[in-house]
């Protein structure tokens, strides 16, 4: 046997660790418990590849949005993409499989949102009608309707068209949760999308037209402009008519990738944090925000975009403040690359906007945990994560 070189005292302890510790058992409690509470439910989130019956980010399939805190949902519209259509329609069930690659903790921020709040995948607004009009009322009268009891939405899109359903929710959400205030907003887009009646003939026969769900929330008195940032932003021609102008004169920060690059992503995530402060606010992510390096999994694909680190650090201003409703779109399937980088990716991204609205409804729920459970089980593992540890764990919550 080889003499250590380490000195004795260190050995013993490294030995003790090897020999004792658990990557499970030692970890935050509320990671722990979710992987105790998964191995005596038989339910595998790790080491299994029969993920087919679950849905974004693990999440049970349910019709129950009364008792839920989270509803997760796609809508795969795919009405108004000005370069290439893509198949964004396609989006949700992408990001959907994607997501199943992502283990449904977050280490570096401890939290476990399955054991924290009760998470539902709601499945996906169809697009019934051709009609641009009845397509968006329909996704307006489901999302208000799976919400009204409190749930957060977490809506994965196909273009930009979600936006309305995801204001007009997350309006009425901000009036039960936190009457009086004013809302904010992050996006992400390559255009400012601060188009204005005049610009598109009316805004056609609906009120949320794509690219102007922004400007008509803060004409409805819904969001305050000086609490709305727009990252991503290229300059080109495409920025001025889509409403660059419009922002500027509202009063809205515009945030292109180069001043990203000159100030920082600190900077910005400083000035996001005093202005939103307490205010109810929601992220938007339309994804030709993204540089085409980035995997080129959109439509639209424009030079000197931002990239998915960029966009990752900007979000996590809102972490600890009250987020309430958050939707990502234009991912384009066909278009992506290098073993579909960008969806994997964008699931990353939403699982960290799925554990922030975890954080925000702990807090409207009053510290209060709502167990997630996955009454559809199909699992048929040998031995799930953590189940040697059940004897010990249950004599720890007797004791306790």
């Amino acid at each position: 046997m080889t003499m250590s070189k380490i000195p004795d005292e260190k050995l013993k302890n490294y030995q003790k660790v090897f020999e004792n510790a658990s990557n499970f058992y030692d970890a935050p409690p509320v990671i722990r418990d979710f992987w105790m509470r998964m191995a005596k439910e038989k339910v595998p989130h790790l080491f299994s590849q029969n993920l087919s019956w679950y849905g974004f980010h693990h999440a049970p399939f349910s019709t129950d949005t009364e008792n839920a805190d989270i509803v997760i949902y796609g809508i795969g519209y795919d009405h108004n993409s000005s370069q290439e259509m893509g198949d964004t329609r396609h989006a949700p069930m992408y990001l959907r499989f994607a997501s199943k690659y992502v283990p449904p903790v977050h280490g570096e921020w401890e939290m476990a949102p399955f054991e924290m709040c009760n998470i539902i995948d709601r499945g996906d607004i169809d697009k019934f009608s051709m009609d641009y009009n009845q397509s968006l009322d329909w996704d307006i009268k489901h999302a208000m309707k799976w919400s009204k009891h409190g749930a957060l939405p977490l809506r994965i899109g196909g273009d930009h068209e979600i936006l309305g359903g995801t204001m007009v929710t997350a309006n009425m959400l901000a009036d039960k949760f936190f009457p009086e205030q004013a809302m904010g907003v992050i996006l992400f887009d390559g255009h400012t999308d601060c188009f204005l009646p005049n610009d598109v003939g009316g805004y056609i026969d609906t009120e949320w037209v794509n690219g102007g769900g922004i400007p008509r929330a803060i004409y409805k008195g819904w969001v305050d402009p000086e609490k709305v940032f727009q990252f991503g932003m290229r300059g080109f021609g495409i920025d001025s008519p889509s409403g660059q102008y419009a922002a500027e004169q509202l009063g809205i920060t515009i945030v292109r990738p180069l001043d990203l690059e000159e100030k920082g992503y600190h900077y910005f995530v400083d000035m996001i944090r005093e202005r939103i402060g307490t205010s109810p606010a929601l992220i938007t992510v339309d994804l030709d925000c993204l540089d085409p390096s980035e995997g080129g999994g959109t439509t639209q694909r424009d030079g000197f975009g931002l990239t998915f680190r960029e966009v990752r650090a900007i979000s996590r201003a809102m972490k600890g403040l009250n987020l309430i409703a958050a939707d990502v779109c234009e991912y384009a399937p066909s278009h992506d690359s290098h073993g579909r980088s960008t969806a994997f990716n964008i699931a990353a991204l939403l699982f960290e906007y799925l554990c922030m609205l975890v954080d925000t409804k702990v807090r409207l729920n009053n510290g209060k945990f709502n167990q997630t459970h996955w009454d559809l089980n199909l699992a048929t593992s040998a031995s799930f994560p953590g189940e040697i540890f059940l004897d010990r764990w249950n004599k720890d919550n007797v004791a306790v």
